[in-house]
């Protein structure tokens, strides 16, 4: 009987495990489609100020967006596990109002600020500013039921409302405004954030909706209590390490739209988008192996583990390479074919950043082995001294090459990341992430 019951535990789990994988995919394909659409809706110049808008927009929303769900899952999940409801029924209350009021803070903050930050932007309107600041608390609130979602177990529900219903009502309102409003194949860039505000919005309330109707009965009855100093603690570091990887993903737009204007920084959205779509077949591994990461390691089969990274890195690499020599011969067809012809000037751009992807290749799923091992220190200094470099390159390159040096910073930024966080998980565990096959197993 227990052994059926493992049986059919084990199913669930992979069950759900490729269910998540399915909606992330989706989510990314949805991603793509809504900057084709874009692209078709919107002039370049007012694509790329959309573009460094809501690269700002993500940078201001990093003390809602980044760390602070994971520590909502993370308690939620332990209170639930012991009944613990009333220290559940605070954190749950301390999600809602650290929402709020930093979102608050932050909006004001901006909007005091406004001046300077639109100084490195001149092409850009100071409305069009003020319309992205209300993207944060509907980003925070979005991300903070997330959080509290997958603390219920509702890990696929939780997913759905960001990374299906929102692209989905956003293309859908973006064809209709356009069409039937506008009576032309064209938006506006105040209809376009006007358009993305209301989808948010549809999936904020359609997030809390999930939510309240799976929390316990068990909360009504009980007093809230609060560890805020426990939760502090903890949100700190999250929200660094989340926070360094989120400025590193935005710091060559952002740069590229003050140094070259919202049009290069449109141009290289697409480009960094498309490019990261060969992530997918990462993921496509990670879903796998991470379950068999986290058990090999638990029972320190380290020899099994080194196996298991060996053939995932051969996957991947024998996937990504073929595909990215196609991407390099037919890249200005891509682009024209999916964004049309203005984009084609991002070709170079793109084949640098797909090549780029190489690296994560190479380095096999070297950031899934520091999750599921621990090693969590080596990869904040891994992306802090990786973010440091690629702002420090972008600064550089961009006034010389354009396009081009931000994808070059962006590659030795990537480089940097694996090549360092490669280094600590081989002197902490004592494996071999990548495909290299320069060295095995550590000896104890």
């Amino acid at each position: 009987m227990r052994g059926l019951s493992n049986f059919i535990a084990d199913k669930a789990f992979l069950l759900k495990s490729a269910t998540s994988f399915v909606i992330r995919i989706a989510g990314q394909i949805l991603s793509l489609v809504v900057v084709m659409a874009l692209t078709r809706l919107l002039a370049l110049e007012d694509y790329g100020t959309y573009a460094v808008l809501m690269s700002l927009a993500m940078i201001l929303s990093i003390v809602v967006k980044e760390g602070a769900p994971n520590l909502w899952t993370r308690y939620s999940a332990s209170y639930l596990a012991v009944s613990n409801y009333p220290h559940y029924k605070g954190m749950c209350l301390t999600a809602f109002f650290y929402t709020l009021l930093m979102s608050l803070f932050v909006v004001m903050l901006a909007w005091l600020f406004q001046a300077q930050i639109l100084h490195f932007y001149p092409a850009i309107d100071a409305a069009h500013f003020l319309y992205v600041l209300w993207f944060v608390p509907f980003l925070g609130g979005i991300y903070a039921l997330h959080g509290l979602m997958k603390g219920l177990h509702l890990v696929l529900w939780a997913q759905i409302p960001e990374f299906i219903v929102r692209p989905i009502l956003f293309i859908i309102m973006m064809l209709v405004v356009a069409v039937w409003v506008n009576d032309a194949a064209q938006l506006t860039l105040n209809q376009a954030f006007v358009v993305h505000l209301c989808a948010m919005a549809i999936a904020l309330i359609l997030s809390l909706w999930l939510f309240i109707r799976r929390l316990p009965s068990q909360m009504r009855q009980v007093k809230a209590d609060y560890a805020l100093m426990q939760w502090g603690k903890v949100l700190l570091p999250l929200m660094a390490a989340s926070g360094l990887i989120l400025i590193n993903q935005n710091a060559d737009i952002i740069m590229l739209g003050a140094m070259d204007g919202p049009e290069a920084a449109g141009l290289y959205q697409v480009a960094t988008r498309t490019a990261n779509l060969l992530l997918i077949i990462l993921f496509a591994v990670n879903a796998v192996i991470g379950p068999m990461i986290a058990k090999l390691h638990a029972e320190d089969k380290r020899a099994e583990m080194q196996a298991l990274l060996h053939k995932a890195s051969v996957l991947l690499t024998g996937i990504t390479l073929p595909l990215i020599l196609v991407i390099t011969l037919i890249a200005p067809h891509l682009l024209g074919l999916l964004y049309g012809p203005a984009y084609v000037a991002t070709a170079s751009a793109f084949v640098l950043l797909s090549w780029a992807q190489a690296i994560n290749a190479l380095a096999g799923p070297i950031g899934l082995v520091a999750v599921m091992t621990g090693n969590q220190i080596g990869g904040m200094i891994s992306i802090a001294l990786s973010s440091v470099l690629n702002i420090g390159l972008n600064y550089m390159l961009i006034p010389l090459y354009g396009l081009e040096g931000a994808a070059i910073a962006t590659g030795a930024s990537l480089l940097t990341w694996n090549a360092l966080l490669t280094y600590f998980v081989w002197r902490n565990l004592g494996v071999n992430c990548t495909i290299l096959p320069f060295w095995g197993v550590k000896e104890k």
